[in-house]
């Protein structure tokens, strides 16, 4: 009986041992699965995150600043992204991330400039012509549209940013958002009016 009782218990003591190491297994398990899967999310999200960047493969004749124009982001908004000096040497093949920049509408005085600026270089290079619909802005990149709708009658125009301006001020800060063509004036009917209330919103 002695030794029948001895065995039993050595039985119960394997059975219990075994659920023990089961139900310990059971309780590690997920939490090791957890940890080993955890890299792979964390892979994918990088993968999602380098599939998502944006990049520009340089071509022969290509510089910083018509790449930046090109998309909508300042030259030093291009450099910055991709950790380059000042006039860095870029080559046909090389890659460069393009930051990904959200602008944001304005509203503020529009004036208009004509004659007296005639002819003369604007920021990009080219001659100003009061004919042509364009406007200046201090900040948005050369070359991205604008939208802008004269909040007094509702008249609109999409035109492209030329140049650079208004730098007129009072007490030592800019009172004018943008600057129109003398044709940009005449489309939004403000040129009798000189300065009017505009929204100015760009265009992607």
């Amino acid at each position: 009986m002695i030794r029948k009782s001895r065995i039993k218990k050595a039985v119960l003591a394997t059975i219990l041992a075994i659920l023990t190491g089961v139900a310990y297994s059971m309780l590690i398990h997920p939490l090791f699965v957890f940890s080993s899967e955890l890299p792979y999310v964390q892979s994918s999200l990088d993968e999602i995150e380098q599939e998502e960047a944006v990049y520009y493969t340089v071509e022969k004749g290509d510089f910083i600043n018509n790449i930046a124009s090109a998309h909508n982001i300042l030259p030093g908004q291009l450099l910055e992204a991709n950790e380059l000096g000042e006039n860095p040497v870029i080559h046909p093949g090389d890659e460069l991330l393009i930051p990904n920049i959200e602008w944001e509408e304005r509203e503020g005085i529009a004036s208009w400039y004509g004659p007296g600026f005639q002819g003369r270089p604007m920021a990009n290079g080219e001659l100003y012509n009061m004919e042509e619909v364009l406007v200046a802005h201090r900040e948005f990149p050369l070359g991205m549209l604008v939208r802008v709708e004269n909040l007094s009658n509702g008249k609109e125009i999409i035109a492209p940013v030329r140049d650079r301006g208004p730098y007129t001020e009072i007490d030592g800060e800019y009172n004018r958002e943008i600057d129109l063509s003398r044709a940009a004036g005449e489309e939004l009917d403000m040129i009798g009016e000189g300065i009017v209330l505009v929204r100015v919103t760009p265009v992607y």
